[in-house]
């Protein structure tokens, strides 16, 4: 899966990625980092506040080897975004349709 993750991120396909690989033996995400996306999916401009949260909390956060979902919240608003907006309202309906971890 790791060896995946540079090709999902520059192609944009993360999102559809953790969707479809979901409660698979190729699942992208514990459920700690579901848990991460799920707040961030529920309100992006939460952004700062979650990241200060999660790092409070003892998730290393973008140090290229910590939280995938950290690092993709920190790109969010920036030119090296990873989620579009349509992904995170993708991921929030399928979060609000009751995925469970």
């Amino acid at each position: 899966m790791a060896s995946n993750v540079p090709t999902w991120l520059s192609q944009h396909t993360l999102a559809t990625e953790t969707i479809s690989r979901h409660n698979t033996p190729a699942s992208i995400f514990d459920d700690a980092e579901l848990a991460r996306l799920q707040a961030f999916c529920a309100d992006p401009s939460r952004k700062d506040s979650l990241l200060r949260e999660w790092a409070g909390a003892g998730a290393e956060i973008g140090n290229g080897r910590g939280s995938l979902v950290g690092h993709c919240v920190q790109r969010h608003g920036t030119e090296e975004w990873v989620f579009s907006q349509g992904d995170i309202e993708m991921l929030r309906e399928w979060f609000d349709g009751g995925v469970r971890a």
